[in-house]
């Protein structure tokens, strides 16, 4: 296969410098095909384009990150001793340490333990290694108000995150990747995740996925999106149903997947035009003529 791919293509492998790594089910076979190609056969990681993969999780985001952390030591202890101001040392941190992270933290997990040394590493440049003088949270301020624009990495962190679901909502993108999403979501009504107002502490109690990258993803785009009041009769209207935590049942926010396919999402469509609701089992609306919208 690979000579007949390199017969077509005109692209040759390697060998001396291929790596092939056995994932899923295979993880861990010793056997190494092709022996003649002199590949390499890792037992359970290999680097590609920048970034370790490994067949278990746990290393996959202790050897990305430490790496990382390891190279932002190194390069703020190259400016350590070169007397710069606050301003100066914050640009540092922006243009040098910080952006090593970038090409880790937009695929991968985060891995919150490493994320918070690299953080203390930031203000220990700050601070030069004493203890803070200002309030980190204060430092994160724009200059109108009072700070010096210091990176939040937490914040930094979840704009990359954020980033995924503006592409899954985007039916113009066509990425594979997508089905990832799709095939963990599907039965929570797909795309509707993401249009709820749902809080951080019921999403493991409405959504269930294995994915700890879209697992983090969906608690960051619960923290920015949910909203804890209803200010107007028309947001009330408005209100999903469905994983909403202020409408609740046996304390848990809900989702009826037969009654969303037929179309009944917002609390305006349990409600008659007078702004009553529905009586039990007696939808007015024709196209639910015979469907019961109580279970």
């Amino acid at each position: 296969m690979i000579e007949t791919f390199s017969s077509m293509s005109g692209l040759r492998l390697n060998s001396k410098k291929t790596e092939a790594l056995w994932i899923g089910s295979m993880a861990g076979n010793k056997e190494k095909l092709l022996p003649e190609k002199n590949f390499k056969w890792p037992e359970n990681k290999v680097k590609v384009l920048g970034v370790w993969l490994s067949t278990d999780p746990d290393i996959t985001l202790s050897l990305n990150y430490r790496e990382k952390a390891d190279k932002i030591k190194n390069i703020l202890s190259n400016w350590k001793y070169r007397r710069l101001t606050l301003l100066g040392k914050i640009q540092v941190i922006k243009s040098l340490a910080a952006s090593q992270l970038t090409y880790i933290l937009a695929p991968l997990p985060t891995n919150h333990k490493i994320i918070k040394e690299i953080n203390d590493l930031f203000f220990s440049f700050l601070w030069n290694n004493k203890c803070d003088k200002i309030k980190r949270s204060v430092m994160t301020n724009d200059y109108n108000n009072g700070g010096l624009k210091m990176i939040d990495i937490a914040s930094f962190t979840k704009s990359l995150k954020t980033v995924w679901i503006k592409k899954y909502l985007d039916d113009s993108n066509r990425g594979k990747w997508k089905y990832f999403f799709e095939v963990e979501l599907k039965k929570y009504g797909g795309k509707l995740v993401f249009t709820c107002n749902l809080h951080k502490r019921d999403i493991s109690k409405s959504i269930s996925v294995q994915d700890p990258f879209l697992q983090e993803i969906l608690e960051i785009w619960s923290e920015i999106n949910f909203d804890a009041k209803i200010k107007t009769e028309q947001q009330f209207l408005e209100q999903h149903i469905w994983h909403n935590s202020l409408i609740r049942i046996e304390n848990r926010p809900v989702f009826y997947k037969h009654l969303f396919l037929h179309g009944i999402t917002k609390v305006a469509h349990l409600m008659t035009d007078s702004r009553n609701f529905l009586p039990l089992g007696q939808p007015e609306n024709s196209e639910f003529n015979n469907f019961s919208y109580v279970p």
